[in-house]
């Protein structure tokens, strides 16, 4: 006679079949309960949902088991998730395109046919009307947690000590910075995923352990960015700081708009610490002002003019305004006026410039560039170096100001036009200084050379014929001193060293021309001809193709 199983029985041998412990559970168990057929699914959740019913006061053995498999069974699903949805690239600058391969919210998106956040959902009810809910979300926090951390790996971050941030040398903080300013963000956007997703599961509002999953992914960067805000404060590192501030303030936003116990406690501690980077990176813009003017590097090789700490501040201007916008806060008061020595060797006195009503940044900026100056001036000062070279020194490093500024939209709204007047005045100023100093002497004697000095013999006046000889040998020592000298200064922006070399045959070839022409008539002075090294077309081609090259004069057959 076949004997009828009761319902007892039946729930009691379905449970036992998924039981490891036992023969049979050996076999069932190569496999998770919900990767089964959608029957044998069903199966089991009926038997579940039996012993619940009937067992679970009384604490038998069979709740025991169905307790444990639920369990198990949601620790392995979360598992199996996170390693078949989650593909991870090995190029960290892609993560933030697949955020959602990251996020269980995400799960019938990834796969439409999926069922599987209604199987955590289905575990974590009756898991709750058994009254292990809690341990159920400690299972998701820790693999949720454990998930954090290998995304960190991923992006080739390591956990570390703020006294370990504080001692890392300026090229390894800066790849930690880059590497957390990219990960930083995939985690924020995260946030609002795990929410909807545990919420999903659990159908609970505000439970608290939501928050400690929350706190997993953003206290490990807010203590990276308090460590670095009460790090040293040397000037490299404003743009790193300028780089954690901007992820920090992309990341207030969401975390204000989390309701959840404890929210406001990681909030204002978000907010504290931006606070704290902030003074930080003021002190360290303070502290790039004052390198400027304290900067005690020589001229000397310095072969093309223009000093490196020029250029390193002219980059470093540009990058703040180009790459981070309006970062007004970065200065800690405004500045009304500015001394400016940018055209003192056209015999101008130093004289304020006014700032007017311009924001302090543009103050700032404009009090950078005329300390920079005049640390430049007092180098050629210091080192009593050739009025000529001291003001081509001058003259390259005002041009490379002024091509930055030109180049720079956004810097030069900054400033304002009436700034960019001033360095264009400067510049021509020293331009027409340069040339001065440089040429003049030679003019002057070609000049002298062109009205003939009457010498009375008898009664009767003559040319000097031995003056304009020893002005054309004058000329010819002077000239090739100058092109010895000029060959090897080197003017890398193209405009400006054309320009100069057209000033400069603008001013000599008609006087040399002039000279040479008053030398051939003259028949007292035809045996001076001989004394000629140079035509016309020599000098031009010396102007035009050798002066402000960078290379040593090159000889050539005169005409």
């Amino acid at each position: 006679m076949e004997v009828v199983k009761t319902d007892d029985d039946r729930a009691r041998e379905i449970v036992l079949k998924y039981d490891p412990k036992c023969a049979q559970g050996d076999n069932y168990r190569l496999k998770m309960i919900f990767q089964r057929r959608r029957s044998e699914i069903d199966e089991y959740l009926w038997a579940v949902d039996y012993i619940i019913q009937q067992f679970m006061q009384s604490g038998s053995l069979e709740a025991g088991t169905v307790r444990r498999q639920l369990l198990d069974e949601f620790e392995t699903m979360l598992n199996h998730v996170l390693s078949t949805k989650q593909t991870f690239s090995a190029n960290p600058s892609t993560y933030s395109c697949t955020t959602r391969s990251y996020s269980l919210g995400f799960c019938f998106e990834i796969d439409p046919t999926s069922s599987v956040l209604d199987d955590l959902r289905s575990i974590a009810r009756r898991l709750r009307s058994m009254g292990c809910l809690r341990d159920c979300q400690e299972i998701y926090s820790a693999i949720r947690e454990t998930f954090f951390d290998a995304t960190l790996t991923r992006f080739g971050i390591a956990k570390v000590s703020a006294c370990d941030v504080q001692r890392m040398v300026w090229r390894e903080l800066d790849m930690m910075i880059g590497l957390w300013v990219r990960a930083a963000p995939f985690h924020v956007h995260l946030i609002s995923m795990e929410i909807h997703a545990c919420q999903s599961i659990f159908k609970l509002e505000n439970a608290p352990f939501l928050m400690q999953i929350v706190r997993a992914y953003v206290t490990p960067f807010l203590d990276f960015v308090s460590a670095v805000a009460r790090g040293r404060r040397s000037s490299e590192r404003l743009f790193g700081m300028l780089d954690l501030h901007g992820c920090l303030t992309l990341m207030l936003p969401p975390l204000e708009l989390l309701k959840l116990p404890g929210a406001d406690a990681l909030v204002n501690q978000a907010k504290q610490i931006l606070s704290a980077l902030e003074e930080a990176a003021k002190e360290t813009f303070l502290r790039f002002e004052r390198a400027v003017v304290g900067d005690l590097s020589c001229v000397e090789n310095v072969r093309e003019g223009v000093h490196y700490l020029t250029t390193y501040v002219m980059d470093y201007l540009t990058r703040i305004v180009s790459g981070y916008g309006t970062c007004e806060w970065i200065v800690a008061r405004k500045i009304d006026d500015v001394l400016w020595i940018g055209d003192t060797f056209s015999g101008k006195t130093p004289h304020i410039h006014h700032c007017g009503d311009q924001p302090p940044l543009a103050s700032h900026i404009k009090l950078v560039v005329a300390n920079l100056l005049c640390n430049l001036r007092g180098k050629t000062k210091q080192q009593q170096l050739d009025d000529g070279f001291a003001c081509f020194f001058m003259m390259v490093n005002l041009n490379h100001v002024v091509q930055k500024f030109k180049e720079s939209n956004v810097l030069l709204k900054v400033v304002g036009e009436d700034f960019e007047s001033c360095l264009d005045n400067a510049l021509q100023s020293t331009v027409c200084a340069h040339l001065s100093l440089t040429w003049d002497r030679v003019l002057k004697g070609l000049e002298q050379g062109l009205v003939p000095k009457k010498i009375k013999i008898l009664g009767m006046s003559f040319s000097g014929p031995c003056r304009r000889k020893g002005i054309l040998k004058d000329f010819n020592v002077a000239f090739e001193r100058i092109w010895q000298t000029q060959s090897r200064w080197v003017v890398r922006d193209g405009e400006l060293r054309e320009g100069l070399r057209q000033c400069i045959l603008n001013k000599l070839v008609p006087a040399y021309e002039s000279f040479l022409h008053q030398l051939s008539q003259c028949r007292s002075s035809r045996k001076a001809t001989k004394l000629i090294k140079y035509s016309v077309e020599d000098v031009e081609n010396v102007v035009c193709s050798q002066l402000f090259e960078g290379r040593s004069p090159s000889s050539f057959r005169s005409k």
